[in-house]
């Protein structure tokens, strides 16, 4: 027996577990939202303080456990998601289907429950660090969004797509959310960094609903056969395929001149090198979208875009250590 438990405990800690485990809770999409949370409080809302001598409130632990939180959430997210989705992966992507495969499908909702439960208390927690409990609310708020985004809204026009933009956006104010209490909490004053700061949160949080919005619709496309052979509504399915491509090649416009409007602000402020920056790392890589997706047809071609949003995102969210350095 003890031999037979030994053999179940290797199993269950495989390099070929832990890599499935991995893929169900997306890893490579909870590292960018650690690294998001890491580089817009250090990269930005410290800097900032800096020119008005004020430290961070929230210290590291503390933080690194509401950077835990967000991603537990993340994670439960997606293993619920994985859940109620699982017909329509093995249509859309019959060979990389982890759950009922290499994971039981009843493991997904164990995840979901644990997960959430320990990024609440997590937020609660640092939300009475940080001087206020009531900000463990907002968890419990994004808890909610992603389990009616699994069960309802996710198949429904717009909806689904709509609230994981609104998410992605939310990362950045949980971040100055948590940190303004907490400097409030210890009694510090500071109006003009908080007008800054507000400034980043809006652009930051916009850029990353965009970018987010044109991922959602570009991965409906790519899903599309699978959505519609369980009676889903998404907007590919709505309006086709050919339609939803001038959407994203609208949103993705859109996205180039609201960065356009940023960086003549940029300018006006001296801030040359991530105006520069954003020519270069973001700015180009959105034009090449636009060119892509009016050519894009097939399945492959809409994985590619689905990629290049992702780089586009992961640029984005390293521009924060670049203004980090022209604060210097």
């Amino acid at each position: 027996m003890g031999k037979l438990n030994i053999k179940k405990l290797f199993k269950v800690f495989s390099i070929s577990s832990l890599s499935s485990f991995a893929r169900l809770i997306r890893l490579p999409n909870l590292l960018i939202i650690a690294l998001t949370m890491y580089l817009f409080r250090y990269g930005i809302i410290d800097s900032v303080l800096y020119f008005e001598k004020i430290n961070l409130a929230i210290n590291g632990l503390d933080f690194f456990l509401l950077v835990f939180s967000v991603i537990l959430i993340a994670a439960a997210g997606y293993s619920i998601n994985d859940y109620f989705d699982l017909q329509i992966d093995r249509i859309n992507m019959a060979d990389n289907v982890v759950l009922g495969n290499k994971i039981p499908r009843r493991r997904a909702m164990l995840f979901h429950a644990i997960f959430n439960i320990l990024a609440i208390v997590i937020g609660f927690y640092v939300g009475y660090k940080a001087g206020l409990y009531k900000l463990g609310f907002i968890h419990i708020i994004i808890t909610l969004l992603l389990w009616l985004y699994s069960v309802k809204y996710k198949s429904q026009f717009l909806s689904g797509n709509i609230i994981v933009s609104l998410l992605s956006g939310l990362v950045v104010v949980v971040v100055w959310a948590f940190e303004l209490y907490a400097l409030k909490s210890n009694g510090e004053i500071i109006t003009v960094s908080t007008q800054k700061i507000n400034f980043f949160v809006l652009g930051y949080g916009l850029f990353a609903f965009m970018v987010s919005m044109i991922r959602e619709i570009i991965k409906d496309i790519e899903d599309m056969q699978g959505d519609q052979e369980e009676g889903c509504g998404t907007m590919p399915i709505v309006i086709g395929a050919k339609k939803s491509n001038w959407v994203i090649i609208g949103l993705t416009i859109a996205s180039v001149l609201l960065l356009v409007f940023v960086q003549v602000k940029l300018i006006q402020q001296d801030f040359l090198i991530p105006f520069l920056y954003f020519c270069v790392a973001v700015q180009i890589p959105f034009i090449y979208l636009i060119v892509k997706t009016y050519k894009a047809k097939e399945k492959e071609d809409y994985r590619y875009l689905s990629n290049l949003t992702k780089v586009i995102m992961i640029a984005g969210v390293l521009s924060m250590q670049i203004f980090s350095i022209s604060f210097i």
